[in-house]
């Protein structure tokens, strides 16, 4: 996200009228989630200033007001899971959403479908998206799925390995992990095995390894849908966004 990046945390960019962070916070808040664990480094302060006042600022959303945000610190860049598996203090021991920053969601019921999959597979449960030509290039190349359809629900055999390019599409269509995942504590007992003997550890492997054990299910969610990590996707998403209002 450099050059813009360098000025402000790319979490804190606007999407719409209001950073992203903020617009993730919201579309959870929606539906209900309350607690917020917020995992920064300690070169992001500016993130906690940000929210924690944001939350009391009256002009905030109404949605906003009452949740309750916990702050942890992850010093070196090892990875997403590694992230994750530094808040585990903070978890309890019931099932938790992840939510990227930089992964947008239009979809007003993808938060519904990741609970009533997981109420009734008592799995871990990530969102999938269809990529076809016209979004090559626009996202990560990471995360497409093998799978085998079970009605609503997709049971999802392989993960694809993530590779430096960005994800081409010529022709067809692949399904990919994107957007939020409801994950299980099976996910931090994989951490725990391999956090140990790797300098990084990504979200990845893990749900590689989580897919090998029949135990990762997918549900499809609805376009728009913008990976806005990326500097040429962030100004796509900008532009196609340029009418969004948040409910």
């Amino acid at each position: 996200m450099r050059p813009l990046s360098l000025a402000v945390p790319k979490e804190l960019l606007p999407f719409g009228p209001r950073p992203a962070i903020e617009a993730v916070i919201i579309e959870l808040a929606v539906v209900g989630i309350r607690d917020f664990i917020i995992i920064i480094s300690n070169t992001k302060e500016e993130i906690r200033r940000y929210l924690t006042n944001r939350i009391s600022d009256r002009d905030a959303p109404d949605v906003m007001r009452g949740i309750r945000l916990s702050f942890c610190y992850q010093n070196e860049p090892r990875g997403n899971a590694h992230a994750i598996f530094c808040a585990q203090h903070l978890l309890d021991e019931r099932s938790f959403i992840v939510a990227y920053p930089d992964q947008i969601i239009r979809d007003n019921q993808s938060i519904h479908k990741l609970l009533t999959a997981h109420a009734k597979t008592k799995a871990s449960v990530v969102q999938i998206i269809r990529i076809g030509p016209s979004h090559s290039g626009m996202f990560a190349n990471s995360g497409v799925v093998a799978y085998e359809a079970l009605g609503n629900l997709t049971r999802i055999q392989t993960v694809s390995d993530k590779k430096p390019e960005r994800l081409i599409i010529e022709s067809g269509t692949v399904r990919r992990i994107f957007g939020r995942m409801l994950l299980t504590r099976d996910f931090l007992r994989v951490v725990s095995e391999l956090e140990i003997t790797r300098a990084e550890v990504d979200d990845i492997p893990i749900l590689q390894r989580i897919a090998a054990e029949g135990a990762l299910y997918g549900v499809d969610i609805e376009e728009p849908y913008y990976d806005i990590g990326h500097l040429r996707s962030y100004q796509a998403a900008m532009r196609a966004e340029d009418a969004w209002r948040p409910a």
